[in-house]
């Protein structure tokens, strides 16, 4: 009975080694993995040295150069591109940006830009570059005539700011106009607070009224255009909806 109690307690002990041995040897492990991420992580060979960008047309090329600067160096896997997202978008001319990564050593910035469609001038005379949703991309010196004037004296409002709801209303029509009547058009324009305008290159006036429903209003103007000689015509009313024409 002596050497059975002798042989178990011998048993335990040799048990009770190997636990702990296996303990050390997993911490151990631990250790040695967390050691070995840390030297990767820290290694220049996944360091960014290439930053890749695609698109910025209009966006601020200081801007665009100035973060993919700050990523250069940074470990691939680590770099902070939400950071750098951030400040990209903070620049009124990118609607979106998306930046991703690829070992060992690369980041891929692709911008989406905002489209410019229209612009109006401020009570300083200044020029205001808007897109489709009246959003104040630039504001300028002169009369950027590469795209449709909006008749009016606006607000002066920063880069970034939002439109009156009639500025916006007029830059998705300018954004909306079909081929058939965009060579037609002269200019656009905003009459008060609410009254929206077209003239055209005759001279003809169409009154779109309030920017409500915008897009049947400039379906009835087609068609109607279509229909009969523009040259005719002194002025439209589709402010109701129909078409109510002055020869």
């Amino acid at each position: 009975r002596k050497s059975r109690q002798l042989l178990g307690k011998l048993t335990g002990k040799i048990a009770g080694g190997n636990k702990r041995k296996r303990l050390v040897m997993t911490g151990f492990g631990v250790v040695l993995f967390i050691g070995l991420a840390l030297i990767v992580l820290a290694s220049p060979i996944v360091a960014v040295r290439t930053v890749q960008v695609e698109g910025g047309k209009y966006a601020d090329a200081a801007l665009v150069r100035s973060v993919s600067d700050s990523l250069k160096g940074k470990s691939v896997l680590t770099v902070d591109t939400k950071t750098a997202r951030e400040r990209l978008e903070s620049d009124p001319w990118i609607k979106s940006a998306r930046i991703t990564t690829s070992l060992p050593s690369r980041v891929l910035i692709q911008i989406n830009e905002r489209i410019p469609v229209a612009w109006f001038l401020g009570v300083d005379n200044r020029a205001r570059v808007i897109d489709e949703d009246g959003l104040v991309l630039s504001v300028v010196e002169g009369r950027p005539t590469q795209y449709m004037w909006i008749e009016g004296t606006g607000s002066n409002l920063t880069a970034g700011a939002s439109s009156a709801a009639a500025y916006r209303a007029a830059g998705q029509l300018a954004m909306s106009l079909p081929s058939e009547l965009a060579p037609m058009v002269k200019h656009l324009g905003v009459a008060g607070s609410e009254q929206i305008t077209m003239t055209l290159k005759t001279g003809t006036v169409i009154n779109f009224g309030s920017p409500v429903d915008m897009r049947n209003k400039l379906v009835n103007v087609v068609v109607l255009l279509r229909r009969q000689d523009v040259n005719s015509i002194i002025s439209i009313d589709v402010s109701t909806g129909t078409p109510v024409v002055q020869s």
